[in-house]
């Protein structure tokens, strides 16, 4: 077995290895949210998979960014901070080419986008704020007007799929601030522009066919 191939197998066995720990741990804490990387991923891989345009809100370290362009054609995804806009370019720029970085707040630039496109789209919202290294803008999370942009255009779009990230801290049992919508507001929505929604670990989920 050559050196190159050795470099190959060592991280995708480390990060075996990280994926059956984090499982482990998850088994501990009953299952609690949230859910393991490796548990995320796959909901990503079952609900945003081979759409003509995936948008994510909140790139971070752009750990979500891969599956989605590992699956679709094109993903544009929105980072507002400087840092983690540049650290995210560096490492994803060499390995997808089909993946756009917009540096700009979602509020500011999702409804140019969305209104430019007109078949399948899906949509990962996870730029709400989550504690340090997050972006923390005027809006701790800025779903309401994400929300209020997608449900405009909803229409012209052929099938869209909207999952939010971190559905934890809209749960007002255990977070009882103002700083996130409550569930009723996601289940709301849906009803008012004809989602169907469930939720799966700590992601909702959003559906709506118009063909």
């Amino acid at each position: 077995m050559n050196f190159s191939i050795q470099q190959g197998i060592v991280p995708t066995m480390v990060s075996i290895a990280k994926s059956i720990r984090a499982f482990i741990s998850w088994k501990r804490k009953g299952f609690a949210v949230p859910a393991p990387r490796a548990i995320k991923n796959g909901v990503l891989r079952r609900y945003l998979n081979d759409f003509d345009l995936v948008i994510e809100t909140g790139t971070y370290r752009g750990e979500s960014t891969r599956i989605l362009a590992q699956i679709n054609s094109q993903v544009i995804t929105i980072e507002p901070d400087l840092k983690l806009y540049n650290r995210a370019k560096k490492s994803l720029s060499k390995d997808f080419s089909n993946v756009q970085l917009v540096k700009a707040e979602s509020e500011d630039v999702l409804q140019k986008i969305i209104s430019e496109n007109q078949g399948s789209l899906g949509l990962f919202l996870d730029s709400h704020y989550c504690g340090p290294n997050t972006f923390m803008g005027p809006n701790v999370s800025p779903v309401l007007t994400e929300l209020e942009i997608i449900g405009k255009h909803a229409a012209q779009l052929s099938t869209v799929t909207i999952l939010v990230d971190d559905l934890r801290y809209f749960d007002k049992r255990f977070f009882e601030d103002n700083l996130y919508p409550p569930l009723d507001f996601l289940v709301e929505w849906c009803k008012e522009n004809n989602f169907d929604w469930r939720i799966e670990y700590d992601i909702f989920v959003a559906i709506k066919s118009n063909s």
